[in-house]
């Protein structure tokens, strides 16, 4: 079962909108108990006027998230606003998304994450500047790949552009002659949604 967009309070804070979910922990423990794998949207962007956006700047030394030729931080514009985006160039940005996952793991018993956004077109529609070109488009879609691949658990990728690493259905027991059939063919992920449903 996915939980998709608007479970956050905004993009970047790593917990529960409390307003909707006054108690997720215990919805998901229901869902368990009902045989469902509970996965969570989740995207690499951070709202600009949220907390979380907040903490990662203030954190100097880390430079975290895309930065501009200028050395600010890259606003990109997506389908639902303008957001910081995270580097997965950056072992800073790198560490950081894993350990958020790893509290949403730990804190409400999620299961697996359907990655979505952070395509090439991503790091190219920077509104305030040109984001810094030291590190090619490619080679950070192959960093969130590795990221992406590099998780013990239940993924599912939506973004279907080139060069990608989202575009990968990655699912406990496929083995990886499938993952790189997938991957190569870029067949919608819902194929195998079947898995996570119980029968």
């Amino acid at each position: 079962l996915i939980i998709d967009e608007g479970w956050q309070q905004d993009y970047g804070m790593w917990s529960f909108d409390t307003g909707k979910f006054p108690n997720a922990k215990a919805m998901v423990d229901e869902l368990h108990n009902m045989g469902f794998k509970v996965m969570l949207w989740v995207v690499p962007y951070i709202s600009p006027d949220c907390n979380a956006y907040r903490e990662l700047i203030a954190d100097k030394a880390a430079k975290h998230c895309m930065r501009c030729k200028d050395g600010s931080i890259a606003i990109m514009s997506w389908w639902n606003g303008y957001s910081a985006m995270l580097d997965f160039c950056n072992p800073a940005d790198y560490e950081y998304l894993d350990n958020q996952l790893k509290k949403l793991i730990k804190n409400y018993g999620i299961d697996g994450f359907k990655f979505d956004g952070g395509s090439v077109i991503g790091y190219q529609s920077c509104i305030n500047g040109d984001v810094d070109d030291t590190v090619s488009s490619q080679a950070r879609n192959s960093a969130a790949d590795s990221f992406i691949m590099n998780l013990r658990i239940h993924i599912i990728g939506e973004e279907k552009a080139p060069y990608n690493g989202c575009a990968t259905n990655i699912i406990d027991g496929i083995n990886t002659v499938w993952q790189i059939l997938f991957r190569m063919l870029w067949l919608p992920v819902y194929l195998d949604i079947r898995l996570f449903v119980p029968i």
